[in-house]
């Protein structure tokens, strides 16, 4: 009975520790206004960032003037990515992401997307 219990509690642990499916990471993007919210603050503090730096690229500059003029847009952009970055995690750890976990993500996006 011992044996028993423990591959149940077991079994429940591995599934609850699956990555999310392409499924759920869809329904992330559709519905989740929350994380959506969440990144296009995160990239309006990287539009902050880059005007602050000491000699941005024009590319760069011009990608900041857009989260301004546009963030919903942009952050449609970045939820893809930072969904996509995470593909490996869960559910839930997607949508317990910590602010600063975020940021670090639109961060890593913007460096790499927009030099």
């Amino acid at each position: 009975m011992k044996h028993l219990f423990l591959a149940l509690v077991f079994t429940l642990w591995s599934l609850a520790a699956q990555a999310a499916t392409y499924e759920e990471l869809a329904d992330l993007f559709a519905n989740n206004q929350g994380l959506r919210a969440k990144v296009v603050v995160a990239a309006t503090v990287k539009a902050e960032a880059i005007f602050a730096e000491a000699t941005p690229s024009a590319a760069r500059l011009q990608w900041a003037q857009d989260v301004l003029a546009n963030p919903e847009s942009v952050g449609n952009q970045l939820l893809s990515y930072v969904l996509a970055a995470n593909k490996g995690a869960t559910v839930a750890v997607i949508t317990g992401a910590t602010d600063a976990s975020i940021q670090a993500n639109v961060d890593t996006a913007i460096d790499k997307m927009v030099p």
